[in-house]
């Protein structure tokens, strides 16, 4: 039972801060990220970081964009229906942008605007705390991309 709860106390503590993001920095953790969800999801993962690693991460900013991804890749293993999948970070200006695009059935306007969609709620809050701002956006036939600008 103490093992159990040790366990659980350092779970509640790296969902808080993940220890990779401090061990790795920002990139290395991105990378570890779409490496464990392909494992997890058997879902290929094209990954691009051009300038990203230039980015200078503050711990809360990286935490924040760090559980975006997270919450991003989730979505598209529990819900898209995809077979494909890229995540994109880059550079731009004073901002760093995060790209999440699936190649599955879709989101609708009504989906990507339920106030019920706590997954979207938190990420689009998590991005406004800092500035930012999250948009989803459905595929002209198919797919679906979630982008974050976000001050660094």
């Amino acid at each position: 039972m103490i093992d159990r709860t040790i366990d659980s106390v350092r779970r509640l503590a790296a969902d808080l801060r993940p220890h990779i993001l401090d061990e790795l920095g920002m990139v290395e953790a991105i990378r570890w990220q779409v490496e464990e969800f392909q494992q997890r999801t058997g879902i290929p993962c094209e990954i691009e970081l051009p300038g990203a690693e230039e980015v200078d991460w503050s711990a809360d900013r990286a935490t924040a964009m760090f559980r975006i991804l997270q919450e991003s890749l989730t979505n598209v293993g529990r819900h898209a229906g995809a077979t494909r999948a890229s995540v994109r970070v880059t550079k731009a200006d004073d901002r760093v942008v995060l790209e999440v695009t699936d190649d599955g059935r879709g989101i609708t306007e009504d989906q990507a605007e339920n106030s019920r969609s706590f997954g979207l709620l938190g990420m689009r809050e998590r991005a406004r705390m800092f500035g930012g701002v999250l948009r989803v956006e459905a595929g002209e036939s198919r797919g679906t991309t979630i982008v974050v600008s976000m001050p660094y």
